[in-house]
């Protein structure tokens, strides 16, 4: 269970404590208290993908070790890309790109030269629309997985990670990644 689940049973539990024991203004006070604190902390968790409120996520590494990960988001770009692989190519790094499925169908030798090249290829959904993250269950899951496909069909292999646009979650975000056998 996500703390999305957690803090909804939470709050039920609130709700039902407050009708039985709590009479007049004071269960009514109690009531937006708690569904205040819930809509607060279910908004922000939104935003804030590092609590995993609504689904877990990887945003850093063990602690204590000291390491830097390069991650890309948005191309591949055909002026931009081909310069970043060119500049970690000559300093011998290795980065991970988040494509999007559109502009990889639109430049499938970059994702190729990223998987050749030995980055990580990673799912950055189809389209890149404002709207993603309102999408719900079978809609979110078909945006990830027409993405998915394409990266897959391109690079020879599938990706193991999504990343959501704008860094975005949503209560149907983790159920998707988990039948896609996707990390966030």
């Amino acid at each position: 269970m996500t703390r999305y689940h957690y803090a909804t049973l939470l709050t039920a539990a609130g709700f039902i404590a407050a009708a039985i024991f709590l009479n007049g203004p004071a269960r009514w006070w109690c009531a937006g208290a708690l569904l205040l604190a819930y809509l607060a902390g279910s908004g922000l968790g939104v935003f804030a993908i590092r609590w995993n409120y609504y689904c877990d996520s990887i945003c850093r590494g063990k602690p204590g070790r000291k390491r830097l990960a390069l991650t890309f988001d948005d191309g591949p770009d055909p002026v931009a890309t081909p310069a970043l692989l060119d500049l970690l190519k000559s300093r011998g790094a290795r980065a991970a790109f988040f494509c999007v499925g559109e502009r990889a169908k639109a430049s499938p030798d970059i994702v190729r030269r990223i998987v050749k090249e030995g980055h990580t290829l990673g799912n950055h959904s189809y389209a890149h629309k404002w709207w993603t993250n309102f999408l719900t269950g079978l809609p979110m899951e078909a945006e990830i997985l027409r993405a998915q496909r394409i990266l897959a069909d391109l690079s020879g292999t599938s990706p193991e990670y999504y990343r959501s646009p704008m860094g975005l979650t949503n209560p149907h975000l983790g159920p998707a990644l988990r039948s896609l056998g996707l990390k966030l």
